[in-house]
């Protein structure tokens, strides 16, 4: 007799930073992992000094689009919020019309955002999102839930990628895949396939 599953895990999540998907592996002998991701073209932004709230280290971007972690470049025509400097930031994501910066992707995870001491800025700020870089797909097991170990399954990709996974010979009770950008973000679909014997 065979059991077969077929679970839809993710559907059109945008990802712009390292991220641990856990999968529901128990039970399963034998599959296969299907990825499905596509490059999502971040908008250009601007935000003026009035929409800068410094006591909460925040700038309103209505309807912005982005993921905590994506990488912008910040330029100014005036003279940026006290705090801010036109460098590269990545940002954290508040709400769909809010947003913070950080000084790393590992502080964006993190949710440590840059102080903003003043919003007396003048004239339009931009942000401008970076390309897509690489993203490195890994799946990693896991008998505890706690401690994982990366598996030799991993794919690397600059561009769209639909691929699978065969996941034979993988004696674990948990199973997760790793997603690193290392910059712009993506749309991701992934789904798990396998059976019981």
């Amino acid at each position: 007799m065979v059991i077969t599953k077929n679970d839809t895990l993710i559907t059109a999540v945008e990802y712009a930073a390292d991220t641990n998907l856990t999968l529901p592996y128990d039970d399963i002998d034998q599959g296969s992992l299907q990825i499905v991701y596509a490059p999502i073209t971040a908008g250009v932004k601007t935000f003026k000094d009035t929409t800068t709230a410094p006591t909460t280290d925040s700038i309103t971007v209505a309807s912005h689009g982005y993921a905590t972690g994506l990488k912008v470049a910040l330029t100014t025509a005036g003279t940026l919020p006290a705090g801010l400097s036109a460098t590269n930031y990545w940002m954290i994501v508040v709400n769909a019309n809010t947003l913070k910066f950080a000084t790393s992707m590992a502080n964006a995870l993190a949710g440590t955002a840059v102080d903003i001491t003043d919003a007396g800025g003048t004239g339009n700020n931009t942000l401008t999102p970076a390309a897509l870089g690489a993203v490195v797909f890994t799946v990693q097991v896991s008998n505890d839930g706690s401690n994982w170990f990366s598996t030799a399954l991993t794919k690397t990709y600059s561009g769209a990628a639909n691929y699978f996974f065969a996941l034979t010979d993988i004696y674990a009770k948990y199973l997760r895949l790793n997603t690193t950008i290392a910059a712009g973000q993506i749309a991701l679909t992934a789904k798990l396939f396998g059976k019981k014997f």
